[in-house]
C-alpha cells in the first residue's frame, strides 16, 4: 500500500507528528518538499501553508491514501485524537476547500486508525478522548482517497510527544494489518446526524466493527445539504451502498426524507 503523508510546517501537531514519524521510518528528500522512504511505498510532504488550504496537494502524486497529520482545534478544550473525512457538505467553505464538495475517503483505513487508536489510548491508560468526527473542512479537491488524523484541542496537546507516540504507533500498527481485500463497498458506510464529535458512529466502529466513511451531521442535514452531495458522500466513500443513522441524533422528519431518497435509489440502512 503507497502512503502519501501530508504535514504542515505551520502546524504544531503537525510537526509533533512528523518529527515521531522519522523515528520509525528513514524518509529522504526527493523534490518540492517531498521525502520518500519505505523503498518508496511511503512518501512525505511538508506544506508550508494551513493544512487544510491544500487542495490539488497531491497531484501528480501516485498513492493509495493521502493521511493529514493534523492539529485540531476546539473552544471546549477537550483532549482528543480523532480521525475524519474532509468536505464541505454545504454551500459554504469557512476552513478551507470549496462548498458543496467533498473529498474521495479510505474508509477501512481511517476507521482501522480508529480502533488502534482506541486500544492503544486505553492500553496506557491516556486521559485523551478518542472519537470521530464529522465531514467538515477542507481540502476537498484531491484525487487520492484521504482523511485526518489529529491531536487535539491546544497548544498543550499539539506538542504532547505521548500523544504523538499514541497516534503514530497506531497509524503504523493499522497500516501494518491492514488487508485491502477484506472490504468491499457492500461493508461500507455512510453515516447521517448526530454532533460533531461523532460518538455514535465512533462506538459502532470500535465496538461493534462498522465501516463509516463520510458523516453528515445533524447540522448539515437540517441547513438542507442536496440530494447531490448525499449521494456524493456515498460514492466519495468508495461507492458504499449503506446509510447508518445517528436515530437519536436527527428529527423524524429528516430521517423519513433520507429514508425515502436511500429507497429511491436503492441503497439499505441501519440505525446507529
Amino acid at each position: 500500500m503507497k502512503i502519501l503523508f501530508i504535514s504542515s510546517s505551520l502546524d504544531p501537531a503537525g510537526r509533533n507528528l512528523v518529527e515521531t514519524l522519522k523515528k520509525f521510518v528513514d524518509f529522504r528528500l526527493v523534490g518540492d518538499a517531498l521525502y520518500v522512504g519505505r523503498e518508496g511505498d511511503w512518501l512525505l510532504k511538508v506544506v508550508d501553508v494551513d493544512i487544510i488550504a491544500t487542495d490539488f496537494v497531491d497531484e501528480g502524486i501516485e498513492a493509495d491514501v493521502n493521511i493529514f497529520l493534523s492539529k485540531h482545534s476546539s473552544q471546549s478544550g477537550m483532549k482528543t485524537l480523532s480521525v475524519h473525512p474532509t468536505g464541505n457538505p454545504l454551500n459554504e467553505a469557512m476552513l478551507g476547500g470549496r462548498p458543496m464538495s467533498l473529498a474521495p475517503c479510505h474508509p477501512p483505513l481511517m476507521n482501522q486508525v480508529l480502533r488502534r487508536l482506541y486500544q492503544n489510548n486505553l492500553d496506557i491508560g491516556s486521559d485523551y478522548t478518542v472519537t470521530m468526527e464529522v465531514t467538515h473542512h477542507g481540502p476537498t479537491e484531491l484525487r487520492n482517497p484521504s482523511f485526518f488524523v489529529e491531536i487535539g484541542s491546544s497548544y498543550d496537546e499539539w506538542s504532547d510527544k505521548k500523544a504523538a507516540e499514541i497516534v503514530i504507533s497506531s497509524l503504523l500498527d493499522a497500516i501494518g494489518s491492514y488487508k485491502e481485500a477484506q472490504h468491499t463497498s457492500e461493508s461500507i458506510f455512510v453515516g447521517f446526524g448526530g454532533p460533531h464529535y461523532a460518538p455514535r458512529f465512533t462506538n459502532a466502529v470500535v465496538k461493534k466493527g462498522y465501516t463509516v466513511g463520510h458523516i453528515l451531521s445533524k447540522y448539515s442535514v437540517e441547513r438542507g445539504v442536496s440530494r447531490e452531495i448525499i449521494l456524493d458522500a456515498f460514492g466519495k466513500s468508495m461507492n458504499a451502498r449503506k446509510a447508518l443513522i445517528d436515530w437519536k441524533g436527527l428529527k423524524s422528519a429528516y430521517r423519513r426524507t433520507l429514508i425515502q431518497l436511500f429507497e429511491d435509489v436503492g441503497f439499505s440502512y441501519e440505525k446507529a
